[in-house]
């Protein structure tokens, strides 16, 4: 781990608070980009070299906090699949994050609030549909999620797979009933 933080300091990252998701993209191996929860606000570092050297990307209006506080706990990010100007980010919502072309410039907009498809994102992937089409799938604490095409209109849960976390779960003494703690999710009784 210290030889990730000299690497990234010696690069040109300069705030190391937090936890760092890394996504490459798929049209220029070159393009990297990285994304953290610095101190106080989201940060979006961008290597248009492979890595060699980073730089802070910044919005070009009011900067929302995409991570929310939590990039420790949910921080997810994947490139777009056709364009290396664009990113997904998930945190406790679901973010596109556009790059200005040749600039550190970005603008940043919700893709699903906070109640939709469910919060707190911990993984994003790019899923080709064939025709030049793709869907995201998503991972979070309600379960899975996806969009119908591109990065638009989310169903929950994916047709056939309903997951929910227990963090805790008992039987009640001499009857058939089970109560369980969920993450996110309430307190469920059988």
């Amino acid at each position: 781990k210290s030889a990730i933080l000299f690497y990234l300091l010696v690069y040109g990252i300069t705030n190391l608070a937090g936890r760092f998701e890394l996504a490459i993209s798929p049209v220029n191996t070159n393009v990297l980009y990285a994304a953290s929860q610095g101190s106080g606000h989201s940060e979006l570092w961008r290597s248009s070299n492979g890595g060699s050297t980073w730089a802070e990307t910044f919005e070009s209006g009011t900067e929302p906090n995409w991570l929310g506080s939590q990039g420790w706990y949910d921080n997810t990010i994947v490139c777009h699949p056709t364009n290396t100007l664009i990113v997904y980010v998930g945190g406790p919502e679901l973010w596109q994050i556009t790059m200005s072309g040749g600039t550190n410039s970005r603008t940043t907009t919700r893709l699903a609030s906070y109640s939709w498809p469910h919060p707190d994102h911990h993984a994003l992937r790019i899923v080709p549909t064939g025709g030049g089409g793709w869907y995201l799938l998503n991972t979070n604490d309600g379960g899975v999620a996806r969009t119908t095409s591109g990065a638009t209109g989310y169903t929950m849960p994916v047709t056939g797979m309903v997951t929910t976390q227990f963090y805790g779960v008992d039987k009640a003494p001499g009857r058939s009933a089970y109560f369980g703690g969920t993450q996110d999710n309430g307190t469920w009784q059988s």
